[in-house]
This record gives structure tokens, sequence and C-alpha cells, in this order.
């Protein structure tokens, strides 16, 4: 009779220590941050969701909240790199090869600030277009 309480014992302990372990893990990958505030071009707050993983290093969430911004429907002419650069709080030499790293492309604008775009450059260099390629 005291080997199957003691048996039993065990077995209760292990299973609250696992779950009490599983919980932790839970509760602390859950307090991360997922969610960024950054200011738009015109000021306005904007928030970016950001899937934050346990062993996500700062650059990653750096690239994640560029691809982000420079995905956003409003902006698909670009943002202004001074806006992405205050987005992720970075110097404009990380800025630039974080954009670099993710595909980005510079561009200007009319007003001769210079923003950043994913979209892809298209046409020839024989079109007479400015800024397209072959």
């Amino acid at each position: 009779m005291e080997v199957v309480t003691l048996s039993l014992a065990a077995i209760a302990g292990f299973l609250a220590s696992l779950i009490g372990l599983s919980l932790k893990k839970w509760l602390s990958v859950r307090s991360k941050a997922t969610e960024f505030e950054v200011k738009g071009p015109t000021g306005e707050k904007m928030k970016i969701s950001v899937e934050v993983g346990q062993n996500l290093e700062p650059t990653e969430i750096k690239r994640q909240l560029l691809r982000t911004m420079l995905e956003d429907p409003k902006f698909s002419f670009g943002r202004t790199f001074e806006t992405l650069k205050k987005g992720i709080a970075s110097t404009d030499e990380e800025t630039k090869n974080l954009l670099f790293q993710i595909g980005a492309r510079p561009n200007l604008k009319s007003e001769g600030k210079e923003t950043w775009t994913l979209r892809p450059i298209t046409g020839n260099v024989d079109s007479g277009v400015p800024g397209s390629i072959a």
C-alpha cells in the first residue's frame, strides 16, 4: 500500500512540475511585445505587429519591422528613409544595410526626399523611362 501511495505521489509531483514549467514558458513567451508603435510620414501613430519568437535577434525584429512598413498598402510608392530609420530606432548605416538585406531599393520622390520600396524595377534601359533597367 505504501509503495502505491509513494508512486502516485511521485507521478503527481512530476505532472505538477511539468504543468508548472509549461505554464512558465507560455507566460514568458506571451509577455514579449509583439506590437510596436511607429510614427507615419504625416505624424500619425501606427501599430506594426511582429511575431516575436523566443530566440529572435534584435536585427531580425528590425528587418521584420522594415518589411512590414514597406509592405503597407497605404505606402505603395515607398516610405521616406527618415521614417524607416525612426521606425526601427537605428543609425543611417544600419538602416541602409537592413533595407538592402530585405531586398528594398532606394528611389527619389519629386520633393527630393530619399524613399525606399520593395516594388521591383520594371521596363528596360532603352524605354526612356527614368529609373528603369533592362
